[in-house]
């Protein structure tokens, strides 16, 4: 067997190369083009068109609480840029039980009205089932949100706790601890799950 092989259920396969393999009557794509042993990927919140921007005057941490119901990866933050796009801004990913940041990246945005994907982490950040994370956007100034959303939202993978929508006032990207029933701030993230 070569380096360059990977287990897929129950065959080997080429991992330099691309193409699909039936497994248990599935057929199960492999390959540099399938992720290397993860799914496509997947988001909250898709196309969605967010609220109205707010300027806070105060750099403000926004959230999005989710878990996650296959095991997978989170290789991205992504976010909706307000009208004006904010000066300042920082993106990552926290285990919500302790608060503990997995994963942090500096965004520049320049595209208003539209969703954009962040850098992707130095690393992916591994994601169980039966735990939950916050995708967590930081900005100096801007942000966009709605204040009528019905939580929890399912896409894929991903679902959103009830409500899934925190902030906090803080100086730099930190782990947001209030929540508001109908607020959604629209952090998002890449999601990718394992095959």
């Amino acid at each position: 067997m070569s380096a360059a092989q990977v287990r897929i259920g129950g065959a080997w396969v080429d991992s330099t190369l691309e193409g699909s393999v039936r497994i248990g009557g599935a057929w199960v794509d492999f390959g540099p083009a399938g992720g290397g042993g993860f799914g496509p990927d997947q988001n909250i919140f898709g196309n969605t068109a967010a609220g109205g921007a707010f300027e806070e005057g105060t750099a403000i941490s926004v959230g999005t609480r989710f878990h996650v119901n296959a095991a997978g990866q989170a290789v991205a933050p992504r976010y909706y840029c307000p009208g004006t796009p904010p000066t300042s801004v920082k993106m990552g990913l926290y285990r919500f039980s302790d608060g503990v940041q997995l994963a942090v990246t500096p965004v520049t945005m320049d595209s208003p009205n539209t969703w954009e994907r962040g850098p992707d982490f130095s690393s992916p950040v591994p994601l169980s089932v039966g735990v939950d994370y916050m995708w967590v956007y930081w900005t100096s100034n801007r942000y966009s949100a709605t204040g009528s959303w019905s939580w929890p939202t399912t896409s894929g993978d991903l679902v959103t706790a009830n409500p899934a929508g925190y902030f906090l006032t803080s100086a730099d990207i930190a782990f947001p601890t209030n929540s508001s029933a109908a607020v959604n701030f629209f952090a998002d993230g890449i999601f990718q799950k394992a095959l």
